[in-house]
């Protein structure tokens, strides 16, 4: 791919090829050089410094111009579990995301959407990864739940992402507003017809980067080989493949679906693991979510999130308020919205169940 000093891409080739890796280079590594600008990362790695700054410019651009077209900006934090020697959860962190992760994520989605624009022109079936827009309605009666964390909302529909994405920027609500709105959001999903991508403002997108570990990604490869190595590809394989390709795609969006919850799961059952002993401890969290029934909170010191009930709430006898999306006490009128911090006691870890249950202090 070739890219003007404005990060717009002028150029693309594809061809097989066979990658030489003359060095590992880790995330760490390439932060180092990059953002602590480490002196001995630097020397070591002295003859690849011009090409990590080229890519630490291009990366911006091209942050700059997905974000311009109207790409969601979200950063949403992912728990990473740290086991010890015997393969027990010694902690469970927020995964760092620094900006060589998102280096790689930028040349990844240029990457995919070469290859995806690459293939609709050439009028080849192919596998396209589409984001169909949000329901507006949907976002519109969640107005309650931003009004109530102070955002003024102005714009309907899908221009009211953005602008809740740009009120919430560097707030400490930031990363509790990004769940919501990712929560309103339809499903990404596999399909032959190009419907484009709303999440990254992409007219054509797809899954090719991960060949190894997506299977997807392998289709598309294999695909974009044919291609390559005919020119074109007959009649006969255009129908094979327009025959073929729906099922595939449909499966993998529904394959995906079910490692996604055992993704869940799993992360779910070390949560638990890593706090079953620690029932009585005090800790403090900060609201996620509020219901009828009490408050969703994530721990402060560990990224684990757990439920505290209203029965739990001994100090007083706490309503749901619809309006302002609030807990109130009927007595001494104390709320509790989301994104506030609160004081709480763990009051049980339920392994079978794989909850964690919250108490007041006091």
């Amino acid at each position: 791919m070739h890219f003007d000093k404005k990060g717009q891409l002028i150029k693309k080739d594809f061809h097989p090829s066979v990658i030489n890796s003359n060095e590992r280079m880790t995330y760490t590594s390439v932060r180092k050089i990059l953002v602590d600008n480490d002196p001995d990362e630097r020397y070591r790695y002295a003859y690849l410094l011009d090409g990590f700054e080229a890519m630490h410019e291009l990366c911006g651009l091209l942050r700059q111009r997905r974000i311009k077209r109207g790409s969601l900006d979200f950063d949403l934090p992912e728990p990473e579990v740290l086991l010890d020697l015997q393969g027990r959860p010694e902690a469970i962190i927020r995964a760092e995301r620094s900006l060589s992760h998102v280096l790689i994520e930028e040349f990844m989605i240029a990457a995919n959407e070469a290859v995806a624009s690459y293939l609709e022109s050439s009028g080849v079936p192919s596998i396209y990864r589409i984001h169909l827009k949000p329901d507006g309605e949907k976002l519109d009666g969640m107005k309650k739940i931003f009004t109530a964390l102070g955002l003024e909302v102005k714009k309907t529909g899908s221009r009211a992402f953005h602008e809740i994405l740009k009120q919430t920027k560097g707030r400490p609500t930031e990363s509790i507003v990004n769940i919501i709105l990712l929560r309103s959001l339809k499903q990404a999903k596999y399909f032959t017809d190009n419907m484009g991508h709303f999440g990254l403002a992409s007219d054509a997108y797809t899954h090719f980067t991960s060949p190894i570990r997506r299977y997807p990604d392998l289709v598309v490869h294999r695909i974009l080989k044919d291609l390559i190595r005919k020119k074109k590809l007959s009649d006969k394989k255009i129908q094979y493949l327009e025959k073929l390709l729906p099922e595939i795609a449909s499966h993998c969006s529904r394959r995906e679906r079910v490692a996604e919850e055992a993704e869940r799961e799993v992360i779910d059952a070390m949560r638990v693991w890593f706090m079953k002993d620690k029932t009585g401890d005090e800790c403090r969290g900060f609201i996620t979510d509020v219901t009828p029934y009490g408050l969703k909170v994530q721990l402060k010191e560990y990224f684990v999130e757990g439920f505290l009930h209203v029965s739990y709430m001994h100090d007083d006898y706490y309503k749901f308020n619809e309006d302002r999306y609030c807990l109130t006490g009927r007595n001494r009128k104390k709320t509790f919205h989301i994104g506030d911090e609160i004081d709480l006691r763990i009051e049980r870890v339920d392994i079978e169940e794989r909850e964690i249950v919250f108490a007041m202090t006091g």
